[in-house]
């Protein structure tokens, strides 16, 4: 992608595109495929480094993400609590 159209995309939206190229060469069609980028490429700046020799640019509010306190809750595995979860932490964020 980068090589053809001078843009770097993280390692999960480039698994995206290579499977829709996939797909588009065993189904030629006029239609155009559309991929969503899932991160950005910063978020997986070795890998993009490794995979590129480029560092991939990290926009200005994430310039001292590593800083950040890390919020992290475990739950089971249980949809219901899951559900219970993300309703509880919307409703603490209205």
């Amino acid at each position: 992608v980068y090589e053809k159209y001078g843009r770097l995309i993280d390692p999960h939206t480039a698994d995206g595109v290579h499977v829709a190229r996939q797909w588009q060469a065993a189904h030629p069609s006029e239609r155009p495929m559309i991929c969503l980028e899932t991160a950005l490429p910063a978020k997986f700046e070795e890998t993009v480094q490794e995979a590129t020799g480029i560092t991939a640019p990290r926009p200005e509010r994430f310039r001292d993400i590593e800083q950040a306190p890390r919020r992290v809750e475990i739950l089971p595995n249980d949809v219901t609590t899951l559900k219970d979860y993300i309703a509880r932490s919307l409703a603490q964020h209205q």
